[in-house]
């Protein structure tokens, strides 16, 4: 028998943590940041301007299903909405609810009860959720098409299979690929220089490997990622949180003793999340994204990962490997009364596309 349980405080977040890790080792979406240390990281620091909840399914007295979620206010064309959505669902890669293999009365469970709750928002969304679990909800028919509208749009995330030995995958990457990475490694064996790769895996991680993120992003792409003290103290949090667990990944390339290049990510459920990555722009002859690329890659699958998920993001230093993809979800449930919801989540980006595409027409048959 299944009750379920509306959780809102810091507090009951906070005691949750050891059920909440016994059930996210039997979790049917496995990512870290479906984890209690990186969702309850990100509350703690980003969650100010948000009101906290937390469903839960219990059966016999055992947490069985968690939809971590936040009521947030959205301003949409000038227009203020009540949101409810998955917790962090900005920064999150990957989002949905939290349930064992197979449960899926638990899911039934909590889609009812956000239903139920349906007076408190305007629109739910769920984002960068898989879409085998959407699809699921769809099938359950938790939000009737008499009393609701939705719209779903569909994404990717590019991942490596584990399911070989390195050097066959390596060999059927393309010639170019190959090529090239032997090409810069030549280049620095013929000038002398010392090219090393370090990685640390939880326990190993410490706060000084994060301080050295920090330092080298200033020369990266997005230097103003971790330059506020909040956005900091998240990344020290999650390391401390993260130690016992062991989750957190980080990984170096130094030339010369000097590091050039850093890959963040999680290992968990035997597989790698590749969440983060920079280097110094002053190394960029060297191709130091590339060479790290390469030698996580390869440690990957000589550690006998099952996977290597790249995330989101189709960028193409990703589709330059061997990759296949997951069909990732970004839905909105409104209700089919509210007009003006309805016409700002699912008509206005519907007609700006159809304008978008026109002009881009226009622009295409003048050239």
């Amino acid at each position: 028998m299944l009750s379920i349980h509306c959780l809102t405080t810091l507090e009951e977040f906070a005691g949750l943590r050891e059920s909440w890790t016994d059930l996210f080792k039997t979790s049917e979406i496995k990512s870290a940041f479906l984890s209690w240390e990186w969702l309850f990281g990100w509350w703690q620091n980003f969650g100010e301007d948000a009101d906290l909840l937390l469903v839960t399914a219990w059966r016999d007295g055992h947490l069985a299903g968690i939809a971590p979620c936040m009521f947030t206010q959205k301003n949409k064309w000038g227009f203020k909405l009540r949101l409810l959505s998955n917790i962090a669902y900005h920064d999150t890669d990957t989002a949905g609810f939290i349930i064992s293999e197979g449960d899926d009365e638990t899911l039934h469970a909590l889609c009812q009860a956000i239903r139920k709750m349906s007076k408190d928002w305007q629109v739910f969304e769920l984002v960068e959720a898989p879409a085998f679990q959407v699809e699921k909800i769809a099938r359950k028919k938790c939000f009737s098409t008499h009393g609701y509208i939705r719209r779903v749009e569909y994404t990717s995330h590019l991942y490596i299979p584990i399911q070989t030995k390195w050097e066959t995958y390596f060999e059927s990457q393309s010639k170019n690929l190959r090529h090239s990475i032997k090409q810069k490694l030549s280049r620095i064996s013929k000038e002398g220089k010392t090219l090393d790769f370090r990685r640390y895996i939880g326990h190993e991680v410490t706060q000084e490997h994060l301080e050295e993120i920090f330092a080298l992003n200033e020369y990266g792409s997005f230097p103003e990622t971790y330059q506020t003290q909040k956005q900091k103290d998240f990344h020290f949090q999650l390391l401390e949180r993260m130690r016992t667990p062991g989750y957190m990944d980080i990984s170096f390339l130094d030339l010369d003793g000097t590091p050039i290049a850093f890959r963040y990510g999680f290992n968990t459920h035997n597989r790698y999340e590749d969440w983060r990555l920079g280097f110094d722009s002053r190394y960029s002859d060297y191709s130091p994204g590339a060479l790290l690329m390469f030698y996580t890659t390869r440690d990957n699958f000589q550690r006998g990962l099952k996977e290597i998920d790249l995330l989101r993001g189709l960028e193409d230093y990703k589709r330059r490997w061997k990759v296949e993809e997951k069909s990732y979800c970004h839905i909105y449930t409104l209700h089919r009364k509210d007009i003006l919801t309805s016409l700002l989540f699912i008509w206005a980006p519907g007609i700006k596309s159809h304008i978008q595409n026109f002009f881009r027409g226009v622009i295409h048959a003048n050239h």
